[in-house]
């Protein structure tokens, strides 16, 4: 799991989207809620996202938002300059001894996406957001070559341009494969095959693998393999900040390895989206009010007509 890159949007429960003006304005706008209203996580959806004509007085204690901007997608061609081709036209004992040499045609297509996205909270009393720039893409085709689709291209640079600003706003989730350590040197010859069987275990049963290593733990508190596997071991168990203090304790002791250093950074990371998400749904979260018991703030999130 990996937090948000701002806390921006955390603790807005309905992002309403007004039109975007540009040419590719829509498409932004569109792009936008497809993005926004997919984001889920174990509580439920981030947030309720739904067009600005559609979303009705709110409740109180929503806690709302409304994004806004603008996207204009502009295309210039290059001409380069040709390259150059040879023919062979004539050649002695196997070997070209005449030439035609041909200048083709060449270009250079640049796509460039002017985008800006504003949120505001309160009815327009507070900015909470703001992304905007030039995002460009530069394709290079020669006479004969396949023309790049500027179409593709403009929307690829429209849906990357959306998906900063999801990672702007909420935590992502996702699992990691993360490999045990297998080192056994320095711990007694009963240690090492309880070691070797819970190494085994792990293949089909993750409890009694982490139940051995949690045990060995104990008697070889200061063993790299045995520490690590079982940092792991209570990351997995969802107690986050244990793994943390015992890989960092690794590390103090063993260097910082690639390794342990992996590790405490996923846990970090883990732990501020963690802290995110609970800023974003307080105990008092009533996901009720915001998904239509309340019989407002009714829209639906809207796709792509």
């Amino acid at each position: 799991m990996a937090p948000a890159n701002t806390n921006d949007a955390i603790g807005i429960d309905v992002i309403m989207i007004d039109d975007f003006e540009g040419s590719a304005g829509p498409d932004l706008k569109y792009a936008l809620m497809d993005r926004l209203a997919a984001i889920n996580v174990e509580q439920g959806p981030f947030f309720k996202v739904v067009p600005s004509d559609k979303a009705g007085s709110g409740a109180p204690g929503i806690r709302r938002g409304t994004l806004f901007g603008m996207a204009q997608v502009d295309v210039d061609e290059i001409e380069l300059d040709p390259r150059i081709e040879k023919t062979c036209i004539e050649e002695k004992d196997d070997e070209c001894v005449r030439y035609r040499t041909t200048e083709v045609a060449c270009y250079a297509i640049v796509v460039s996406l002017n985008a800006n996205v504003r949120m505001v909270a309160e009815l327009g009393r507070e900015e909470r957001y703001s992304n905007g720039g030039e995002r460009a893409r530069r394709l290079e085709y020669c006479a004969g070559d396949d023309r790049p689709t500027i179409g593709e291209v403009g929307q690829s640079l429209i849906d990357g341009f959306a998906r900063e600003v999801r990672m702007d706003f909420a935590p992502r989730t996702g699992g990691e494969q993360v490999r045990l350590l297998e080192k056994r040197k320095g711990l007694s010859k009963e240690d090492r095959a309880t070691f070797k069987r819970a190494l085994a275990l792990t293949k089909h049963d993750q409890i009694g693998a982490c139940a051995l290593f949690d045990r060995l733990a104990q008697s070889n508190f200061d063993h790299q393999s045995v520490r690590f596997n079982s940092a792991v071991c209570h990351e997995s168990e969802g107690d986050l900040r244990q793994a943390l203090s015992d890989q960092k304790i690794i590390e103090g002791r063993h260097g910082s390895h690639s390794y342990v250093r992996t590790a405490i950074a996923r846990l970090q990371a883990t732990l501020a989206a963690k802290d995110q998400v609970s800023k974003h749904f307080p105990p008092d979260y009533i996901l009720d009010e915001i998904w239509g018991a309340s019989g407002d703030d009714t829209g639906e999130a809207t796709s792509r007509p």
